[in-house]
């Protein structure tokens, strides 16, 4: 279903004495949704900048990246709104829906006890569960899909995203930058990969400046839209 998984194939088979013959009937088709829409999301100039979230597992899949970025939005007076759904929304004016996250994703949670705690700030809302249809309204109503993961295959809800004109900002690792073209349907978050395309220290783990590198694309995201309108 991606490049990234024909490539994830071939690694397993080089040593097979047919690996040609099966590289060559392999073919790549992506997952595919509806279109929803039929035009373009338009920002407007002193609008909340609204985000999304979706998926499963707090730390894995980038969330406390998440939770850290209204912080920082919020101490710089960035007219932004997160909506966290996993389920959280959260409104710094950078309003995030996190949507379906597991607490229980690392086997140590003190690791991340600090970040847990920005659940409290006053501009973040904790949500339980939320039907996929509210899941879609949410990404049609929100600018950006924010998905800072760590590890991953594809990202179905990138694409789920794009079905209602919804850019995304997301890593470059495994399949992602297959969907995502920068600055046409959003940016990527540039991580260290190893040979198979996946972040080259998630075991020993450097300390990420990820939210920092997500609050620089949005940030060049809102000059840019400023320059246009100069």
């Amino acid at each position: 279903m991606s490049s990234f998984a024909k490539f994830c194939i071939t690694k397993k088979i080089e040593n097979w004495n047919i690996a040609e013959e099966v590289k060559q009937k392999l073919s790549v088709i992506h997952p595919n949704f509806p279109v929803r829409v039929n035009h373009a999301k338009i920002y407007v100039e002193k609008q909340p900048l609204q985000f999304v979230l979706i998926g499963h597992h707090l730390a894995r899949k980038g969330r406390i990246v998440a939770l850290r970025v209204p912080k920082r939005t919020k101490a710089l007076a960035l007219n932004i709104r997160i909506l966290y759904q996993g389920w959280v929304l959260v409104q710094v004016d950078l309003q995030i829906f996190l949507i379906k996250t597991s607490m229980q994703n690392f086997p140590d949670q003190n690791k991340y006890a600090e970040d847990l705690k920005l659940l409290d700030l006053d501009n973040v809302n904790y949500y339980k569960s939320l039907p996929n249809q509210q899941v879609i309204n949410l990404l049609s109503k929100s600018h950006f899909q924010f998905m800072p993961t760590l590890q991953d295959s594809y990202g179905f809800s990138i694409a789920e995203g794009f079905s209602v004109a919804t850019p995304a900002i997301t890593t470059n690792i495994c399949a992602l930058p297959e969907l995502i073209t920068p600055e046409e349907n959003g940016y990527l978050l540039e991580l260290p990969l190893n040979e198979s395309r996946e972040w080259k220290n998630w075991l020993h783990g450097e300390k990420l400046q990820t939210a920092e590198a997500a609050l620089e694309q949005i940030i060049k995201f809102l000059d840019r839209f400023r320059y246009m309108n100069i």
